[in-house]
């Protein structure tokens, strides 16, 4: 094979070659994931303390998020155990809520949209959702937003007398902010 027909067969290798995923984990002790919603007209605000995820954006794209519901804190005693309970996430039964991937599309600027799967309670949905992920130069990290609306009895969140949106909105407004950390490419 002659030398510059050798140069155009691996430029044309290397060029069809994906590029690897640049994947990111959340830096423990560096996020939130917060909740508001409204309870007889008025607003309160919850977070859950416990969260695991992944980030890849390249070759293969995805986003995984596990959340551990009984992690939940409004700082309001009385409301977290009713909301650990059987008529809201029933946390011994389903101790995580769950978003797992089918695509992201990048939309440019650190924008992107993922669109997959969240499982809360033994409820799965498909949604999308829009996000941010801008890394900072040179860090090794990358600060990743996401806001989203979720209507909790699609989820079955909220039985009983709970099921009536004149004491619960059924709008739940979900906000996630975390420092993320470059982490090891897909498997």
């Amino acid at each position: 094979m002659n030398a510059a027909l050798c140069v155009a067969v691996t430029a044309a290798a290397c060029a069809a070659a994906p590029a690897m995923a640049e994947c990111w984990a959340p830096l423990a002790g560096d996020g939130q994931v917060i909740f508001t919603a409204r309870q007889a007209g008025a607003a309160f605000r919850g977070r859950f303390s416990s969260f695991t995820g992944e980030v890849c954006i390249g070759e293969p794209s995805r986003v995984r998020v596990a959340v551990r519901t009984a992690s939940v804190d409004t700082r309001l005693p009385e409301l977290d155990e009713a909301l650990r309970g059987p008529e809201f996430f029933d946390v011994r039964r389903w101790p995580r809520a769950s978003f797992e991937s089918d695509a992201v599309k990048a939309l440019g600027g650190g924008r992107y949209e993922v669109a997959g799967r969240l499982t809360i309670r033994d409820v799965t949905r498909s949604l999308a959702v829009p996000f941010t992920l801008r890394p900072e130069a040179g860090a090794g990290r990358a600060r990743l937003e996401a806001h989203m609306k979720l209507l909790r009895l699609d989820y079955g969140v909220g039985t009983g007398q709970w099921a009536d949106t004149r004491w619960l909105d059924d709008a739940v407004e979900l906000s996630i902010a975390l420092t993320m950390q470059r982490a090891t490419a897909p498997q």
